[in-house]
């Protein structure tokens, strides 16, 4: 027997095969880390969109559409379609988000459009307003009409803003609403 220094062809294929199975152990659990983190970041930026609202109305001392001039921003690009990607806000929708205080239609961590609802005063049923993002599937899930009772969808994420006005028989809701679905990864 001579002394051998190389790997035998075996030994390569073992070593290669390990590199295999922990690369496909990995490489999933790392697409779902950064899309649970991307839904993390998208409530945290919309919570902080919401303050600038509250801020908004104590300064300017009016409701959220007596600001934007309109109860519906969403209506300038989400009823194009459930698909966030053929979503273009006009002139009027980008005008309408500057007047709410921020620079330009906003995006969440996936790239899609946030979804600005001034519902404050525009019905009798307790409405509030709310900023709302398509999740991780680009699919707006609602079914057009917005609201806290609607809220029956896969992966969206709505923060609702607390009312500006004292809202006789309302019940306020405080919490970002999370779709079941938010934190798995989409299909």
């Amino acid at each position: 027997m001579w002394n051998e220094k190389a790997f035998s062809l075996i030994e390569l294929m073992v070593t290669v095969a390990i590199i295999g199975v922990l690369a496909g152990m990995a490489v999933p659990n790392y697409s779902l880390t950064v899309h649970r983190t991307r839904v993390k970041l998208t409530i945290s930026q919309m919570i902080q969109l919401r303050n600038g609202i509250i801020g908004l109305r104590e300064i300017e001392n009016d409701i959220l559409s007596g600001i934007t001039g309109t109860g519906c921003t969403y209506c300038s690009f989400a009823s194009v379609g459930t698909n966030a990607n053929s979503w273009s806000p006009d002139a009027t929708a980008i005008a309408r988000f500057n007047r709410a205080g921020f620079s330009g239609a906003q995006r969440d961590a996936w790239g899609n459009y946030l979804i600005l609802n001034e519902n404050e005063r525009e019905y009798a049923d307790c409405r509030q307003d709310m900023i709302t993002s398509v999740g991780g599937n680009g699919i707006w899930d609602g079914t057009g009409t917005m609201t806290v009772f609607d809220f029956a969808v896969v992966d969206d994420i709505m923060l609702l803003v607390p009312f500006k006005t004292n809202m006789p028989g309302c019940t306020e809701i405080k919490n970002v609403l999370v779709g079941p679905q938010a934190f798995d990864l989409p299909n």
